[in-house]
C-alpha cells in the first residue's frame, strides 16, 4: 500500500501567500497529496506585553491569539486550496526552525514557501527566512518568487 503524500505549505496568511498556495494546490492535485498549512504566528511573541498592559493572564491571551490565528489561517486555506485536503498548524517561534521541525514531524515530501523580493538585485537573492527554510528543511523545498504571487 502506497503512503499518502504530504506537502507543507508555509504561509503568512494573505495575499503574499497566493503564489505559494497556487503552487501547492497544483502539486497536490498532480501528486494526489494533502497539504499541511503552517502559519508561524509571530504575533504570539507580543502576548506578554499585551497581557500585562491589558491585565489579562498571558497564557489566556496566547490561547485566544492562537485560536484567532488558526481561524484566520483555516478561512484563508479553504479559499486558497479549494477541494485539496488540508489541515492547519499554527506554530510559535522562529519561522524557519518551526517549518523544518513540522516538516520532519509530519514526514513532508515537499515544502512550498514564498520569498520576498528586496533590494536592487532582488531577483537574484532569496530572503533570509527562505534561505533558512532551505537550510533546515528535511525534504525538497519549492520556492515561489513574488512574480508568481500576482494574478
Amino acid at each position: 500500500m502506497e503512503e499518502s503524500r504530504r506537502i507543507l505549505l508555509a504561509v503568512r496568511v494573505g495575499d503574499a501567500s497566493t503564489g505559494p498556495a497556487r503552487t501547492a494546490r497544483w502539486l497536490a492535485q498532480g501528486l494526489g497529496a494533502s497539504v499541511t498549512v503552517v502559519y508561524v504566528a509571530t504575533e504570539l511573541r507580543t502576548a506578554p506585553e499585551v497581557g500585562l498592559a491589558m491585565a489579562v493572564p498571558v497564557e489566556d491571551l496566547r490561547e485566544r491569539m492562537a485560536d484567532e490565528a488558526r481561524e484566520r489561517a483555516e478561512r484563508w486555506a479553504r479559499q486558497a486550496l479549494g477541494s485539496i485536503p488540508f489541515d492547519v498548524r499554527v506554530e510559535d517561534g522562529q519561522v524557519a526552525e518551526r517549518i523544518g521541525a513540522v516538516a520532519a514531524e509530519i514526514g513532508a515530501d515537499l515544502v512550498v514557501a514564498g520569498t520576498e523580493a528586496r533590494g536592487a538585485i532582488s531577483g537574484m537573492i532569496l530572503g533570509d527566512t527562505t534561505r533558512d527554510i532551505l537550510r533546515r528543511s528535511p525534504c525538497p523545498v519549492v520556492v515561489v518568487p513574488p512574480a508568481a504571487e500576482k494574478d
